[in-house]
């Protein structure tokens, strides 16, 4: 019974957080003094819609919701990744900030990143650049040419986030020994978008690196 009740919480705190962001965007697009009577209808009717969609996708496993977002090839690549996924024993948490379609990804309770769906579209970011961690200069000595190529390739500096300096960013970055002029998404700097074939496999790579660099960091301690 408190388990249920614990699950229903969360639900409900996932549902308001969708209902207040799109009270949010409504407010910033149609509101003017002349029409409040409207926005509040508005309001009432996102309330509605998100109640419906949130408890449908809250009780949809993975696959129906990547289902529900991905044409047959990009799914199939989604369920492939999923799959190496779990036979690698890595563990994924639902991220309340995004609501119903992102997930974060752990090992050990530490997150290497996420992965998350978008309008026929999926994703996968990996590490960050805050001081506390080292990620990108510990996965070094894992690195082939190709990989590294591939995360050189994959750095995410266009982020509206970060353009739009509202989340943390950092300016005239160096990674594995490549200046990057400009701005660099810190909490998801490499990201890697509809991976597929041997782009696939790279990005398998790069969650396996995260889980040895995980791994290493509790040998240490």
């Amino acid at each position: 019974m408190m388990g249920h009740q614990k699950n229903a919480g969360g639900r409900l705190m996932i549902i308001e957080e969708l209902r207040e962001n799109l009270i949010s965007y409504i407010k910033k697009k149609f509101y003017t003094r002349s029409n409040t009577a409207i926005i509040e209808w508005q309001e009432k009717v996102c309330f509605v819609k998100v109640m419906k969609m949130g408890e449908k996708r809250l009780n949809q496993s993975i696959e129906e919701i990547a289902a529900s977002f991905l044409d047959e090839n990009k799914l199939k690549s989604f369920l492939d990744f999923y799959d190496f996924f779990k036979k690698n024993k890595i563990g994924k948490a639902k991220t309340g900030r995004t609501g119903i379609s992102k997930w974060t990804i752990i090992y050990k309770n530490k997150k290497i990143g996420h992965f998350s769906f978008h309008k026929n579209s999926w994703s996968i970011d990996y590490f960050d650049l805050f001081n506390r961690n080292k990620w990108l200069e510990e996965c070094e000595k894992y690195l082939t040419a190709e990989l590294k190529d591939f995360i050189l390739t994959n750095i995410n500096t266009t982020s509206g986030c970060c353009v739009n300096k509202t989340c943390w960013s950092v300016e005239n970055k160096i990674i594995l020994g490549k200046l990057f002029n400009g701005r660099v998404c810190a909490c998801r700097p490499v990201e890697v978008i509809n991976p597929d074939g041997e782009t696939l496999e790279y990005a398998k790579e790069l969650v396996l690196i995260g889980k040895n660099i995980i791994t290493e960091r509790e040998n240490v301690l």
